[in-house]
């Protein structure tokens, strides 16, 4: 349906409408036999709107009449409570987007080209429910692409990964089918220069030459840390020497915020909150928001918790089977537990969005890094006391004896053992146990068939649990 609208909107706006394909008139035709043989009423109503014998209007058809398919569309409303006529419906795709395509070369087109942005987010919300003819659909058109020649045809999926990565769930009849519809595509593979995006970021947040100056002079020694902690991290290594003009570039943000910015961006971000809209509009959580509250003759830094809340409606919303709802749901529950002005609220935020991205062989989520996220605004000790804090109240894992990372606890503070046993000895004296059995047990009674054939009666015996102490104390039934 969405390639079927895509097209009907393209041609509309474009005013191509008066491209008729075959199946348009194949369309009428047989909506015009169904009204015949089940809606005679509907069929008498039309003859006597249409003016002219039926005949002549089938014949035009066959014809592609245009001026008579323009009146059978002007006369469908009246018949169907309004709505208007839909060509496109009930027909091969492939074959519509042939003919549309095999059309457009009088007016002076070369053929079609599809796109369908986030074919990502079709697959993680319907890979498992998708139909064979869903599949098959893709292979056909796919095919159809690769044999169109001079009708030129062409069929551009975008998605963050290959399909291949999405079809891990489903049973192997229909892994076998997407398998086959990504063996039909050209997998082209973009990698982003990030570098450039650092460029425009800088470009997006504008500076006053004079006064950019006087601060870069005033706030030298603060830059000169910056530089010295993260000229040479793994953040920037694919990026060229002079990663540390991007820090002034990308002042207010964080280096650590530089990276995390058009990454998150990337994996979450819609049309109406994207990394733009987060740099130059006006609310809550953005840049100009963020510089309104600040002192901005003071050096300070957006750090990634900032942009956790930017982005945080997004990650709510977003597909709750995948992981990144799963670590935003545990995420939230935390936070619901901490008060939100606080730096430990602040470093759940930031290790959310480390294993969001997950990215560790670059931004590990270690002590030390967290300790330099912060190390601008707070002391080592205040950032350490407070990851130990979180660390005590469970809402952190400490993963000494393996790789050193800070990890958020998926129980968020509760002996889920503990609890077991506790509603365990709580049931322990209220459950009935032939109660139970008794609730459970489907087939109530036992009936002696032949016995009741034979004598022509109906006699049955109730079933019922009791305890064996309870035996001898039971009346005959």
């Amino acid at each position: 349906q969405s390639f079927l609208l895509a097209l009907q909107r393209t041609l509309s706006t474009n005013d191509l409408m008066d491209i008729m394909p075959e199946t348009n008139y194949q369309a009428a035709i047989s909506v015009i036999d169904r009204w015949e043989k089940d809606f005679p009423e509907v069929y008498k109503k039309f003859s006597k709107e249409l003016g002219l014998p039926l005949d002549v209007l089938l014949d035009r058809f066959s014809d592609f009449d245009e001026e008579s398919y323009r009146l059978f569309e002007k006369i469908y409303p009246k018949l169907t409570a309004g709505s208007a006529f839909n060509p496109f419906m009930g027909f091969d795709v492939v074959e519509i987007y042939e003919g549309v395509c095999k059309a457009l070369h009088s007016k002076g087109y070369t053929g079609i080209y599809v796109i369908y942005d986030e074919f990502s987010k079709f697959l993680e919300a319907n890979i498992s429910d998708a139909s064979v003819s869903d599949t098959k659909m893709l292979q056909d058109f796919a095919e159809k692409c690769n044999r169109s020649a001079e009708n030129q045809l062409h069929l551009m999926l975008i998605s963050h990964k290959d399909i291949a990565n999405y079809i891990d769930i489903l049973p192997k009849q229909k892994v076998d089918g997407w398998r086959g519809v990504s063996e039909r595509f050209k997998h082209i593979h973009l990698s982003n220069n990030f570098g450039q995006t650092y460029e425009i970021i800088g470009e997006v947040i504008q500076k006053d030459t004079g006064m950019w100056s006087k601060f870069l002079h005033s706030h030298k020694k603060q830059f000169n840390m910056l530089d010295d902690l993260y000229a040479n991290h793994d953040i920037f290594r694919d990026e060229p020497d002079s990663i540390e003009k991007f820090f002034k570039l990308c002042y207010p943000l964080h280096p650590i915020s530089m990276f995390v910015l058009p990454r998150l961006s990337e994996k979450v971000a819609q049309n109406e909150r994207t990394l733009f809209t987060f740099l130059s509009a006006n609310g809550s959580n953005t840049l100009p928001d963020f510089l309104g509250k600040t002192n901005q003759d003071v050096f300070t830094l957006i750090t990634p918790d900032v942009i956790y809340d930017y982005f945080e409606p997004l990650m709510k919303k977003e597909i709750y089977v995948n992981d990144l709802h799963e670590i935003y749901f545990l995420t939230s529950k935390i936070l619901g537990k901490l008060d939100l002005s606080t730096l430990e609220a602040k470093i759940i935020k930031t290790l959310s969005l480390f294993y969001i991205l997950g990215q560790f062989e670059r931004l590990k989520p270690t002590i030390p890094e967290i300790v330099n996220v912060f190390s601008l605004d707070y002391t080592v000790q205040e950032i350490k006391a407070a990851i130990t804090n979180l660390i005590d109240k469970e809402y952190v894992v400490y993963l000494k004896k393996s790789n050193q990372y800070l990890k958020l606890k998926e129980t968020s503070g509760v002996d889920l053992k503990k609890e077991i046993r506790n509603k365990k000895e709580s049931l322990r004296n209220k459950v009935n146990l032939p109660d139970t059995l008794n609730r459970c047990n489907i087939e109530k009674y036992c009936y002696p068939y032949r016995y009741n054939d034979e004598r022509e009666i109906t006699r049955y015996f109730p079933l019922l649990f009791i305890k064996y102490e309870d035996l001898d104390n039971t009346q005959e039934l």
